[in-house]
């Protein structure tokens, strides 16, 4: 495989530059710019316009002639608005549509001549590759079958522990099988002898399937709006076999006037929609996967995951989303490390998982506080609920915006919101409540100094939790200082005392 960036060049400290990756596909031809946090790269900027370069390639073996003018004028814009983005790399990719046609080659040096832009043809080995790079950039040791929906095919990745195994594509993509001409029960034959082929060489039964592409996440949106689910992210929403069975059978039976008034999608996203609930039913049927996870990076992160030297792909994608917000947003970028190292001795034995949580939770706690005091505590929940955050589940998510909602103000379970309970249970909701008031004493005590933090010491004995301030330290205390320490005392039903030393 080609490399497509010149690592050297982009990535530097740990960082990369502003890189733009124009994407050719099937259906659509989509910019998106990243910027930030290598590990974990913000979108600068990201657009897309359905061209439809595939239609009817499976008859004529030829771009779509409309198709071709709307990529190119799409292209043409693309390149002239990055001129003024100061990217460090502009790349260009194409996938099926491109890659089978006879007259591909021809769009590729038109492009070219054109725009000055070479665009690099993936193979469909390589397509599913970048895309299961792309789960990998969430998901760092993601193990099952990736499986990356487009317009003109379908590409398949296992993962085993992080690591890209068997790679394959076929011919099942949205706006193929929506041309097919046959009977209703060719085309099922069609699609079953496909997926069963397609999926033969599989080693292991797949316990976990990550779905990739645009037809699956309105899947996903869908589902979440039937399931009434009150957490609107995409990325790592999961469901089980059963429940996805229901919708793609709630698909098959409804039209798109109706699908319409259920989630919000364009209405030729919509028409291919069944095609994709045709493919998700016999990747079921075949696989029986107990889990099923949609996965918001694709291709293009995958991109750029490809390139990360090794030293960054091992880097936690959400630590390091979240050092990216505390530099950027905190008063004293820095101290949420500090903070994690204080509150630790009253948190014994936290899994690998909590550890991580617990330290995102500190280095996103004072990320909002340029908002008005009044809205600070419900900023810190819409922010962490809606921003993009790698590696981190829904209920990783939840409980760290209900953490930081309780730095902020008092709360308790009775009191809290409807989310965290739906999603965390009550004993979860609970735990993160402390957490929160853990942060609040912290930071409070402290100023949010690291030299005040110095001072003071926090620790449990003979179920007492203990704030112990130096001598040097001792003008910290308060009466805030006692009542925050008494808050997290009863959260975590303990005695509490106040010693200076």
């Amino acid at each position: 495989m080609d490399l497509l960036l010149k690592k050297d060049y982009v990535f530097k400290r740990n960082r990369i530059g502003r890189i733009g990756i124009i994407d050719v596909g099937s259906n659509s031809v989509r910019l998106v710019v990243f910027e930030g946090f290598s590990r974990s790269p913000s979108y600068f900027f990201n657009e897309k316009v359905l061209c439809g370069l595939g239609k009817g390639i499976q008859h004529k073996n030829m771009l779509n002639k409309l198709g071709v003018a709307e990529a190119i004028r799409a292209i043409k814009r693309f390149v002239a608005i990055t001129k003024k983005m100061n990217l460090t790399a502009l790349v260009g990719v194409a996938t099926a549509a491109v890659r089978n046609a006879f007259d591909g080659g021809a769009f590729v040096d038109r492009v070219n001549a054109e725009t000055n832009l070479s665009l690099y043809v993936a193979s469909g080995k390589e397509e599913a590759q970048f895309s299961a790079n792309g789960v990998l950039l969430g998901w760092p040791d993601a193990s099952g079958l990736v499986c990356d929906v487009g317009g003109s095919s379908l590409e398949i990745a296992d993962l085993t522990d992080g690591i890209v195994g068997y790679c394959a594509t076929s011919p099942l993509g949205v706006l193929s099988l929506s041309e097919f001409k046959g009977s209703e029960a060719k085309l099922k034959e069609f699609i079953n002898g496909s997926v069963e082929e397609l999926c033969s060489r599989l080693k292991s039964p797949v316990t976990n399937l990550y779905l990739v592409g645009g037809s699956f996440r309105v899947f996903a949106k869908l589902d979440i709006s039937l399931s009434n689910y009150p957490l609107k992210i995409l990325h790592e929403y999961g469901l089980n076999s059963a429940q996805a069975l229901r919708t793609a059978n709630w698909i098959l039976n409804h039209d798109v006037t109706e699908l319409s008034t259920k989630v919000d999608s364009s209405v030729e996203r919509l028409l291919l929609l069944p095609m994709a609930a045709r493919v998700l039913i016999e990747l079921i049927r075949v696989l029986q996967p107990t889990n099923i996870f949609f996965s918001s990076y694709g291709l293009r992160e995958g991109i750029l995951f490809y390139q990360m030297p090794d030293r960054i792909r091992k880097l936690d994608p959400l630590i390091e989303a979240c050092r990216y917000q505390e530099r950027s947003s905190a008063r004293f970028p820095g101290f949420g490390e500090k903070l994690f190292d204080w509150i630790l001795p009253i948190f014994l034995d936290l899994a690998k998982d909590d550890l991580r949580l617990y330290r995102a939770a500190c280095l996103l706690h004072d990320t909002t506080w340029k908002a008005h005091p009044d809205y600070r505590a419900e900023m810190s929940f819409e922010t962490v609920t809606r921003t993009n955050l790698g590696g981190i589940n829904h209920q990783g998510r939840i409980f760290l915006a209900l953490a930081l909602m309780s730095r902020y103000k008092k709360m308790d379970v009775s009191r809290s919101l409807k989310i965290p309970l739906l999603i965390l249970g009550e004993s979860r909701a609970e735990e993160a409540i402390i957490l929160g008031r853990a942060m609040r004493l912290g930071a409070m005590v402290s100023g949010t100094s690291a030299v005040n933090l110095k001072k003071c010491k926090i620790f449990i004995k003979e179920k007492t939790l203990y704030l112990n301030l130096r001598k040097s330290g001792k003008d910290l205390a308060a009466g805030i200082v006692e009542r925050r320490l008494k808050a997290l005392a009863d959260g975590m039903n303990m005695k509490y005392s106040l010693l200076i030393s």
